[in-house]
């Protein structure tokens, strides 16, 4: 029911960590970090009395002791007393993975799911209809930065086959997996950043300049690392030909200096230097 949309008290857990990573990049368009929570809990078997309650609550109207004594009675053949109902009723049911029930679903195999079924609120010692939100206190909560969650996102594809249509194995999923998988080749950088400072900071010999760049959005890391790129090739080709005017062991201490300067840009650096004999035994 859950899966196409009904509402329910029960709340989706996975036991595989890589799954639960999934979910919390999933929306990568979502300006904030994730979390993902790891809950340490001995599972409850279905036809546990714990689980058997929470499950038949939501089908009385009338939350009287003896009159839920007599309903589960008359559904499960046991009997359950009073401080069950009450120690039951008020506390949240995680319910044990168990493989052969999840083979009976698709979507509950892939994602190696299972629940935790939310309790009812007491007060004043009496069972209300009111649903307490799960409010038990994860174990470890691992909070995973907005920038890095497209990179996640594109490993667990990448090396896992973790993605839409594996989480989702329906059609639709197809579509949404491809189109989000693209949509970064259209990508535009126009007025996602903004240059607020250019300051020559040159010392000795050494060619230096001073870039300060802000973000006017929370962007991935590949896209801040592109925009990093486009700004330090838009003065690169000064720096480039300072260098090449260097003698061999100058231009040695010239690199040390500027040791910052990104993988790309030393790889141009060195395609300039192969050309020139005169700086041939450095390249070696």
């Amino acid at each position: 029911m859950q899966h196409y949309g009904i509402p329910t008290r029960l709340i989706d857990l996975t036991v595989d960590p890589l799954i639960a990573l999934f979910f919390s990049v999933q929306n990568i368009d979502v300006e904030s970090d994730s979390l993902v929570y790891v809950f340490i809990k001995k599972g409850l078997s279905k036809d546990s009395k714990h689980v058997r309650l929470l499950s038949l609550l939501p089908k009385l109207e009338n939350y009287d002791i003896p009159f839920v004594q007599k309903q589960y009675f008359a559904i499960y053949n046991e009997t359950i007393s009073q401080e069950e109902i009450i120690d039951y009723s008020t506390k949240p049911a995680f319910i044990k993975y168990e493989e052969k029930i999840s083979y009976q679903n698709n979507r509950i195999r892939n994602q190696k799911g299972t629940f935790v079924i939310c309790n009812n609120t007491l007060n004043n010692g009496l069972i209300e209809h009111q649903i307490e939100p799960l409010i038990d206190t994860p174990t470890v909560t691992i909070r995973i930065p907005h920038e890095y969650k497209n990179l996640i996102k594109q490993e667990l594809d990448e090396k896992y086959s973790i993605n839409d249509t594996y989480i989702y194995p329906e059609l639709p999923s197809v579509a949404t997996y491809l189109i989000e998988k693209y949509k970064d080749s259209n990508f535009s950088y126009e007025n996602k950043y903004t240059i607020v400072n250019i300051e020559d900071i040159s010392k000795l010999t050494a060619k230096r300049i001073s870039v300060v760049v802000v973000l006017e959005k929370r962007l991935n890391i590949q896209q801040i690392k592109d925009i990093g790129r486009k700004v330090i090739n838009k003065y690169v080709k000064e720096i480039y030909l300072y260098m090449l005017l260097c003698s061999p062991l100058q231009l040695i201490y010239e690199l040390y200096l500027c040791g910052k300067i990104v993988f790309d840009s030393i790889k141009k650096l060195l395609t300039h230097l192969r050309s020139s004999p005169r700086y041939s035994a450095i390249i070696c």
